[in-house]
């Protein structure tokens, strides 16, 4: 059985990655671990890997949606997060490794992106100043 033990941060990574990654990770854990005690009715301290199977996995991902209300994008941001730590896992934890692939076949949800509109009808056509200093965006094409 292998138990997970929070509140230290490692970061042995090779390349630069943005703080802000760190923290998202970190936030989606939070939500994951307090979910999972919940449901479980058990302390986060007390909290074992086997114990994070798909079925829950979905779940909570289904409780961000619903009960927070957050979109596809913060979901798939969240699984991401999962899936990281899962693939970490896999090597360190081998017997767990068919409860591993499972969750990491759970799908990112699909979701349809605004397309973002640069210009108005008013600044269509004008010249623009190629340093941008006047604020108005020039396309170099």
């Amino acid at each position: 059985m292998f138990c997970i033990v929070a509140g230290k941060r490692y970061r042995h990574t090779r390349v630069a990655v943005p703080e802000s990654d760190f923290e998202s990770y970190a936030y989606a854990f939070k939500l994951l671990f307090e979910y999972a005690s919940k449901r479980l009715k058990v302390p986060p301290s007390e909290l074992c890997l086997e114990q994070l199977d798909a079925p829950l996995i979905v779940s909570f991902l289904d409780h961000l949606e619903t009960e927070r209300g957050n979109g596809p994008s913060s979901r798939n941001i969240r699984l991401a997060a999962i899936k990281s730590f899962m693939h970490f896992m896999e090597y360190r934890v081998p017997a767990a490794l068919e409860q591993i692939r499972r969750i990491l076949a759970i799908p990112a949800k699909k979701f349809d992106t605004r397309l973002v509109r640069y210009l108005t009808r008013g600044t269509r056509g004008r010249p623009c100043d190629p340093r941008g200093t006047r604020g108005r965006p020039c396309d170099p094409a």
